[in-house]
């Protein structure tokens, strides 16, 4: 007759065992969605540039237009046979490739429309942020070692900006916003501003507000080695300053301008990882 506490541990064990193959999986499946979902975001941006510019390319009057119409074709032909194949398979590790391959096109057309000065052509390509050895991946190393929570707020901003399906541009923006001010805010505490030479006490009704320029000039002076790029960065604060106002885009109502939102995004990007080069070589 079976021992009904073997039956019961024998039970027990086994089903352990299956709870820890469940939740593994679904995170490791939930991950990998989501690394997938970034990378799709960055491909249907890059082919929204990419049909556009072969658009204004193939209209054009020059003689060398033909030319890049029929070298188009065939390399649309070669991404709609990739994207028909994904679309079908659904093979995430086919999604590495796509994504490579995309900014290659994405590069190819822009050099295209610089070539044949195409009127109000401004495609940009961009490098797939997500694909390893990736710039985004290496500054969030460098912010780890200050914090690792502003670490994961940088990733999650260059997340949001492609995966996100909703206003991810306004999501972008404000996450990116508090990476900067949590970023100088560490670098550029209170006291220690109000106690440098870089502070004064103001007039107004708030005498101990401390101005973002005063805060650059202080973080500078205080973390960075290298003279000239300590004058550099005290000298760009104004315009920092700027930038960062432009980061208000996040806060308007109605609908906000794509183009405006990443422009700021990517100039704010730079502020950060100049700051970053420039304390962590």
């Amino acid at each position: 007759m079976t021992d009904p506490n073997e039956d019961d541990d024998h039970a027990r064990k086994a089903l352990f065992a299956k709870l820890s193959v469940v939740k593994s999986t679904a995170h490791a499946l939930h991950q990998t969605f989501a690394e997938a979902a970034e990378k799709f975001g960055y491909i249907s941006q890059a082919a929204d540039d990419i049909c556009d510019g072969y658009q204004a390319i193939s209209g054009t009057q020059s003689p060398d237009a033909y030319e890049y119409t029929v070298s188009g074709l065939k390399l649309m032909s070669a991404l709609e046979s990739q994207l028909g194949h994904l679309s079908g398979a659904l093979d995430l590790s086919l999604v590495d490739p796509l994504a490579a391959n995309m900014e290659l096109t994405w590069r190819g057309v822009a050099s295209s429309g610089s070539a044949l000065a195409v009127p109000g052509f401004s495609t940009t390509a961009k490098p797939c942020p997500f694909l390893p050895g990736a710039d985004p991946e290496r500054y969030a190393n460098k912010l780890a070692t200050l914090d690792a929570a502003l670490a994961a707020s940088y990733r999650q901003a260059w997340s949001s900006r492609y995966a996100a399906t909703d206003d991810p541009e306004r999501v972008g923006l404000w996450e990116l916003r508090q990476v900067y001010d949590h970023l100088i805010g560490a670098l550029a505490p209170d006291d220690a501003v109000r106690s440098s030479k870089h502070w004064s006490k103001k007039g107004d009704d708030k005498p101990n507000a401390i101005y973002r320029v005063e805060r650059l000039a202080y973080a500078a002076d205080a973390h960075v080695a290298d003279a000239n790029q300590r004058a550099i960065l005290q000298a760009s604060a104004s315009d920092m300053v700027k930038t960062y106002g432009k980061l208000n885009q996040a806060h308007e109502r109605g609908t906000l301008s794509a183009d405006s939102a990443r422009a700021t995004f990517d100039a704010m990007d730079n502020i950060i990882r100049a700051w970053l080069d420039a304390i962590i070589p």
